[in-house]
Parts: structure tokens; sequence; C-alpha cells
């Protein structure tokens, strides 16, 4: 059972608890040559409506669809 970042997370279709692809957002600071992944505030976000992909079966659905409870 997860019980960290997926927890109440689980594949609607397989039933898998992970891992997943999930489509987040951070905040990187950004120079024509590249990003610098040391500066800026980091960290990454997601919520119910984050793009959600299951390595075990490939279902793709949004987040709110992987929840089971929280």
């Amino acid at each position: 059972m997860n019980t960290d970042h997926l927890k109440g997370m689980k594949c609607p279709k397989c039933n898998t608890e992970g891992p997943f692809q999930i489509t987040v957002l951070t905040t990187v600071e950004m120079h024509d040559d590249g990003y610098d992944p040391n500066h800026g505030p980091g960290g990454i976000e997601w919520d119910g409506e984050s793009l959600c992909y299951c390595y075990a079966c490939t279902f793709e659905g949004r987040v709110k669809e992987y929840r089971t409870y929280c």
C-alpha cells in the first residue's frame, strides 16, 4: 500500500499502485543555453487534473481517476 507521494492512488484499470508517470509543473532558472536546476524555487506541483500514465497497463487519465482514498 502506498504511504507517501502516491498515498491513496492506484490504477483504475489494473489496480496497480504504481509507479506512474505524472505530468508535473516545476520552476527552474532558464538561460538561452539551457536551465540550471540548482537555482530557483525548485520543487514540483501536481493535482487531480494532472495527466497520469500507468506503466503496468498503459492506462492514461487524470490523477483524480487514480485516487481511491485520501
